[in-house]
């Protein structure tokens, strides 16, 4: 049973053109893909823009953009780049375009020394800090 149940951390396959070009003995760094199960509430106001809670199976998040033309789902993927400081364009919608339970897909994470646990708890509490400062 995973400690994170809201998170999935899978490891991305080092391209054998990576392994192939390479000097010998360099490390590769294992990129990761981390999948989070949200919520979004959409049309709610600027000021609670942001992560609203951070739940045992959802992350709820508020956007002040309507659920249209994919308005809501862009600014999901705003609101969780501000605040776990990845590049917008390795987020995306993996799941729920078009309704208001997603899966959030985030590429290429390399973290780095830190053990899978680690690395999920420090997601979880950049989540829960971004919650506490509305």
């Amino acid at each position: 049973m995973s400690v994170h149940p809201l998170f999935r951390l899978i490891g991305q396959p080092i391209p054998k053109s990576s392994l192939a070009n390479a000097p010998l003995g360099m490390a590769h760094p294992r990129l990761n893909t981390l999948y989070i199960s949200c919520r979004v509430q959409p049309n709610t106001a600027g000021r609670r823009e942001g992560i609203s809670l951070v739940g045992a199976e959802k992350v709820g998040v508020c956007v002040s953009s309507p659920a249209e033309r994919g308005k809501a789902n862009a600014a999901t993927v705003r609101v969780f780049s501000e605040v776990l400081k990845f590049p917008k364009t390795d987020i995306r919608v993996e799941k729920g375009l078009r309704s208001r339970d997603k899966i959030l897909r985030i590429k290429d994470i390399d973290i780095g020394d830190e053990s899978r646990d680690e690395f999920l708890t420090r997601i979880r509490g950049q989540l829960e800090g971004a919650s506490q400062q509305k």
